[in-house]
């Protein structure tokens, strides 16, 4: 699987953004980790819009996608404030092993970079 990664601006350009695609690809599937992360209360982490596609019909007829009409991708649609948590989180928590300590300062920092989207 292919997997490119967009990044806006601000929340609400995510919509708008997965409305574009949906109607020019075939989607498959479709996870709002931000919606799933929000349901929870008293949880901050990694957010961000998934969207697994593949080429429309349409598009598979066109001779210059060919060879690659049976391939699909995912697509990962975040904000800048979402995409520089996640970089951050990754880099800290999984290429390191990181004290308790610092990762509730993590799950801290999380909330404010949650709470500067919703300014």
């Amino acid at each position: 699987m292919i997997g490119l990664r967009i990044i806006c601006y601000f929340e609400s350009d995510i919509k708008k953004i997965a409305r574009i695609l949906k109607r020019n690809f075939k989607s498959h599937s479709v996870t709002d980790k931000t919606q799933i992360l929000h349901e929870k209360i008293d949880s901050f982490g990694y957010q961000g819009y998934h969207m697994d596609l593949s080429l429309s019909e349409e598009r598979k007829k066109l001779k210059e996608y060919k060879k690659i009409a049976e391939i699909k991708f995912e697509v990962q649609i975040r904000t800048i404030v979402q995409d520089a948590w996640s970089e951050l989180d990754h880099k800290l928590k999984y290429k390191n092993s990181v004290s308790d300590n610092i990762k509730r300062s993590i799950s801290r920092l999380a909330a404010i970079f949650e709470l500067s989207e919703s300014l």
